[in-house]
């Protein structure tokens, strides 16, 4: 179960782990790339959206079918950013299979971790503002090669 944070440390350690996760799994997706590529397989792509601000989660449901979710404008905007033009191309991604699309609520905590692209200020489903956006393409201290 998550644990509320409301202090700016634990905010912000909470979007530097998020993005980790997310480049975690871009590392683990290029080792199945590989092996994919070996057994002639098609390639595997995916996309990450991330935006950080307050949630609800819990158990919704009844005793019959219960599910633990998050709710709120939060997850949508972070779906909506994961959906973004599904064809947005940018130089790193020819060659990466993942798509790590962040907002500025979320830039603002990760300091200089990270190598970050603007996209711009996406007008995305079901928001009356424009939410600026950026690519996560690697941590700050590790050169980008996903070839």
């Amino acid at each position: 179960m998550p644990l509320s944070r409301t202090t700016e440390a634990g905010i912000r350690h909470d979007a530097v782990n998020a993005v980790n996760a997310a480049l975690a799994m871009e590392k683990e997706m290029i080792r199945l790339n590989t092996r994919m590529q070996e057994q002639r397989l098609p390639m595997l792509k995916m996309r990450v959206g991330i935006y950080t601000g307050p949630v609800v989660a819990g158990s919704l449901g009844s005793a019959d079918r219960l599910k633990y979710t998050t709710i709120g404008d939060t997850v949508n905007t972070a779906s909506r950013l994961e959906s973004f033009d599904k064809d947005l191309v940018l130089p790193h991604l020819e060659t990466s299979p993942c798509r790590i699309i962040i907002g500025d609520s979320t830039l603002r905590f990760l300091g200089d971790q990270f190598q970050t692209q603007r996209v711009g200020e996406l007008n995305l489903k079901g928001k009356e503002e424009k939410i600026t956006a950026h690519c996560v393409i690697g941590r700050a201290e590790e050169s980008v090669s996903h070839a």
